[in-house]
């Protein structure tokens, strides 16, 4: 279950366990796939800033399909780590 948190709560530096790593579990469709490119661009972008997170891609999308974005879409991360590491599909 999700919980709620203020704004001030959400600007803080999470306890990561000591790690520092996080995980970002994200749909495509609609969500990296969705707006136009400007917005898009604005995702990746901030994407980019946080290279500790990890993608991980939950989606309905068959593998191939999925390959097929990765490989033709550039404002798409790669999953299995920051934008600038290869994909682990």
């Amino acid at each position: 279950m999700a919980a709620l948190v203020s704004d001030e709560q959400a600007s803080r530096e999470p306890s990561t366990g000591g790690s520092g790593d996080r995980v970002l579990v994200t749909d495509l469709d609609g969500t990296l796939l969705g707006g136009d490119r400007t917005d898009r661009r604005r995702l990746r972008q901030a994407l980019d800033r946080h290279p500790e997170l990890t993608v991980v891609f939950a989606t309905g999308r068959s593998l191939p399909s999925v390959e097929g974005i990765l490989r033709g879409d550039p404002l798409v991360p790669s999953p299995g780590g920051s934008s600038r590491t290869s994909a682990r599909v």
